[in-house]
């Protein structure tokens, strides 16, 4: 028997203010993206997607 991993990412942006359900779909866009590019998903694999999501936060702003 074989079993897929399940990894949740949830992101809630802050408040109702404008952009916010912009930047918590990019954040999980942005993590899901990265972790698929990884062979292994580890502390450094998790840690990547977080930043990569910080920084494209940054630019949709």
């Amino acid at each position: 028997m074989s079993l897929d991993p399940l990894l949740a990412v949830v992101a809630d942006g802050m408040g109702d203010g404008p952009g916010s359900a912009m930047a918590a779909r990019t954040t999980v866009d942005i993590s899901v993206e990265q972790l698929r590019a990884t062979s292994r998903i580890g502390p450094a694999s998790l840690l990547a997607a977080v930043a990569a999501a910080s920084d494209a936060e940054i630019d949709v702003s």
